[in-house]
């Protein structure tokens, strides 16, 4: 009868129990009087977490991927952990699944357990929402034409996500370790992000694995062309680092391929006197053909076709048809350079075959054909075992950068 309004909320995590009070005190000068009394009153009644086993709710979700859908999977609830008032059980608390119309591959899938607290008069009806268990998924994956995705890193903004994701799917994704060059422009603290580079390369993250290139690095003038110097000298950095480290480069350029051909070709000369190699593949490489002959004489680089080969008015088709099979790698740059037919929504992985089947058009050859050579050529480069072989159909390629 103190308080006209009160409001108890509390939260446990990693031992340590958060309690907060809202209140309004009719007599002012005992307010703080109130405030204990309630917290004495909460520790009182919450003395510790009940278990809440899973409840066996169950749900199909599609999933759709490149274009189609890949099948289904369940969703169900997975049991939590809660703080209950003394006099509450688990029978108390009842469970709902949330979830969206589908799942599409590559994104977050959303889905939830809903867990409602009904506290009768110990304490007030509440909800928690947490991830829902998902099974069947791996299953789903195994079927997909593109069986292993090389991720590239940006910068630090993104490592977390990174590594989530090669700890999350271990069988399926492997991390670059690098530094973008757009993420240098306006950042003084690039050098920074420059160093943690060379760290991770010398000590991956635990339950990441190896790295299996040094990228996304590169020189890109489009969007801000006073920080050259700047990308120039990361860029050169993080080329020695690769050599060093024997690992091949994921390299990006944008409006700066006079740099970057004349960067690529001292580098290699350099790395090849201190009996090392650089290496690596041109990322989304959409030049002519004259660039290609350069580039090719630099030593052994590869050259990623991604989306732009299937574009109405992109010169890379005419490029692509001087180029040899095993010169090449197949590519998506998600979220963009779509291919057709599905230009101008979001980029997946799902996507390769499209353009595995537009250089076969192009090549005057089988997507097979193209296919196999593609996929040799990323084993090779990327240190894959060149003598697996993958249970997928090989009319679509295995890999995907």
């Amino acid at each position: 009868n103190i308080a006209r309004y009160s409001y108890v909320c509390l939260a446990e995590q990693n031992g340590v129990r958060l309690i907060c009070v809202t209140m309004q005190s009719q007599i002012k000068t005992d307010k703080y009087n109130d405030v204990r009394t309630l917290l004495d009153d909460a520790f009182a009644r919450c003395t510790g977490y009940t278990e809440i086993p899973a409840q066996g709710v169950t749900g199909e979700l599609e999933v759709a991927g490149g274009g189609s859908t890949l099948g289904t999977v369940t969703v169900s609830d997975p049991g939590v952990k809660l703080l209950l008032a003394d006099g509450l059980t688990a029978a108390d608390v009842s469970v709902t699944l949330e979830l969206p119309e589908r799942y599409l591959l590559g994104v977050d899938p959303a889905v939830y357990a809903v867990y409602t607290i009904h506290g009768r008069d110990v304490q007030e009806t509440a909800s928690v929402r947490v991830p829902a268990a998902v099974t069947g998924l791996e299953e789903l994956l195994a079927r997909m034409p593109v069986e292993r995705l090389l991720l590239p890193a940006i910068d630090s903004e993104s490592h977390g996500r990174l590594f989530d994701t090669v700890r999350r799917y271990p069988d399926h994704c492997t991390p670059m370790m690098g530094l973008h060059p757009t993420s240098i422009n306006d950042n003084p603290r690039w050098r920074e992000e420059l160093a943690l580079v060379e760290r991770y390369l010398c000590s991956p993250p635990e339950g990441v694995g190896r790295f299996c290139a040094v990228g996304e690095i590169g020189l890109d003038y489009y969007w801000d062309d006073r920080f050259k110097a700047e990308q120039l000298e990361a860029f050169t950095k993080q080329c020695r680092l690769a050599a060093t480290y024997d690992l091949p480069v994921a390299i990006h350029t944008r409006a700066a391929w006079k740099d970057m051909c004349r960067t690529v070709e001292t580098e290699t000369k350099a790395a090849r006197e201190k009996g090392l190699r650089l290496r690596g593949v041109f990322h989304a490489f959409a030049e002519d053909a004259d660039t290609y002959r350069q580039l090719k004489e630099c030593g052994d680089f590869l050259f990623g076709i991604g989306g732009v080969v299937t574009f109405k008015k992109s010169r890379l088709a005419d490029t692509v048809r001087e180029m040899e099979l095993d010169d090449l790698v197949l590519e998506t740059d998600c979220p963009y350079l779509t291919p057709v037919p599905y230009r101008g929504q979001r980029n997946e992985s799902g996507y390769i075959p499209y353009i595995c089947n537009k250089i076969a058009a192009l090549k005057g050859t089988t997507p097979e054909e193209v296919a196999a050579a593609t996929t040799r050529n990323a084993r090779r480069m990327f240190g894959f075992d060149a003598a697996r072989q993958t249970t997928n159909d090989h009319s679509s390629p295995t890999e995907s950068i």
